[in-house]
Parts: C-alpha cells; sequence; structure tokens
C-alpha cells in the first residue's frame, strides 16, 4: 500500500520570496514509512508541472524498489 501527494506553487503570479513560484513538495507514503521532499523548480507553468510529475513518479519509483 503505497499513496503519493503533491503540492506545489506553479504560478504564473501569487510566489513570494519564501514561497517562489516552483515550489513544490511531494511525498511518497509506504507501510511503516513515509518520506517527504522540497523541490523549487524553473521555467513557466507548464513546464513546472511537467517537472514535478516527472520528480514525483521518480520518487515513487524509486520508494517501490527500496
Amino acid at each position: 500500500d503505497y499513496a503519493a501527494a503533491v503540492t506545489a506553487l506553479a504560478g504564473p503570479g501569487g510566489g513570494t520570496e519564501e514561497k517562489p513560484v516552483g515550489l513544490v513538495y511531494m511525498a511518497v507514503a509506504r507501510p511503516g514509512d513515509t518520506e517527504a521532499s522540497r523541490h523549487v523548480f524553473e521555467g513557466d507553468r507548464e513546464s513546472i508541472k511537467e517537472q514535478t510529475a516527472e520528480a514525483a513518479l521518480t520518487f515513487l519509483w524509486e520508494s517501490l524498489n527500496k
């Protein structure tokens, strides 16, 4: 039983110095453990969304193979 979660500020607006556009948090939960990571991606909204999806799937894949 695994779960993946993502929250992001993809823009184009709404960013601050503390929480810039491109800020992404993701997590993977698996039996007995939860792991989270923070990323700041660059680019426009579509690029940030694509980078987020790729990173989240990679994070999940790596968790499945531990």
